[in-house]
């Protein structure tokens, strides 16, 4: 009887704090941060960052969301305002997900800032992603 008596209210209290902690991370959700880098000129690869951020804005929503995608090296072409998937970049830049170009690919691939949609410029993506990892962002790779 004693032994059940424990078992009950162990159960109880266990109930109890599992739902005060449903009720604070209700109040309190999570905020996930995620930098991701994008290096491709493949289209393929364009469009499938498209539908890996709508995923990403479906499960976590956008008020818990804090994502930058790193677009160098080829993925510059991402950024262009030539780019088919420009007007993209633009809805998701609304729903507060950062583009970033990388300074140093510009350069070297002599890109000019009107040549690209607005975004914020970093001096070089690769450091960016090294110091949002010590900050402990998550890491994804875009595209493939």
């Amino acid at each position: 009887m004693r032994i059940t008596r424990f078992y009950f209210y162990a159960i109880v209290i266990f109930i109890m704090s599992a739902a005060a902690s449903n009720a604070a991370w209700a109040q309190n959700p999570k905020k996930h941060r995620v930098v991701m880098q994008f290096t491709t000129s493949d289209t393929a690869a364009h469009r499938a960052l498209m539908n890996q951020l709508k995923n990403v804005l479906e499960g976590f929503g956008e008020e818990n969301l804090e994502m930058e995608i790193v677009c160098h090296n080829k993925g510059m072409d991402l950024l262009m305002k030539t780019s088919p998937f420009a007007s993209k970049v633009v809805d998701f830049q609304q729903k507060g997900i950062k583009f970033l170009a990388c300074r140093q690919t510009m350069t070297q691939r002599n890109i000019k800032e009107e040549d690209i949609i607005s975004c914020p410029i970093i001096p070089r993506g690769l450091i960016w992603i090294i110091e949002r990892q010590e900050e402990g962002w998550s890491y994804l790779k875009g595209g493939f």
